[in-house]
């Protein structure tokens, strides 16, 4: 999902203003707005939808990590009772 996000992002965003928003792990905004590269309805539309598949998968990701710490919460509280650790 991510692949096909980085391929739209080279289509719709200008990489010279991009260049201009990275400062190390810090995203700053654009001074002014900045024109995309295109306004083809068709491509930003498969862009929104590749965000939109992202997002839910994301979504779906959170659920199933706080499971899994459940899950590993209930198998360590088994493990220290059944050898009598701490």
């Amino acid at each position: 999902e991510i692949k096909d996000i980085r391929s739209f992002t080279g289509k719709i965003l200008d990489p010279l203003v991009l260049e201009t928003m990275v400062d190390g792990e810090i995203i700053i905004p654009p001074a002014g707005n900045p024109a995309l590269r295109t306004v083809n309805r068709e491509v930003l539309l498969d862009f929104i939808y590749c965000i939109h598949q992202l997002k839910g998968s994301d979504a779906l990701n959170v659920i199933r990590l706080k499971r899994l710490k459940e899950k590993a919460s209930g198998i360590i509280v088994f493990l220290k009772k059944e050898y009598h650790m701490k």
